[in-house]
């Protein structure tokens, strides 16, 4: 009899970052005619930057 090969789940994928561990913000700025919209890309707060469900996918 063969061992079974051993199955290992990735861990899920932030639901905020989509596993790219960072997300887009935005930000308006000015007024009138002349507002703007800046946007940039900042470390995702939800995963800590991991890309992975925080806890590890646990729920409370």
């Amino acid at each position: 009899m063969t061992p079974a090969a051993s199955t290992t789940e990735a861990p899920e994928t932030c639901p905020d970052c989509d596993g790219e561990r960072q997300v887009l913000t935005a930000m308006v700025v000015g007024r009138g005619p002349r507002r703007r919209t800046v946007e940039q890309y900042a470390a995702c707060l939800t995963c800590d930057g991991t890309g992975h469900t925080p806890d590890g996918g646990a729920t409370s």
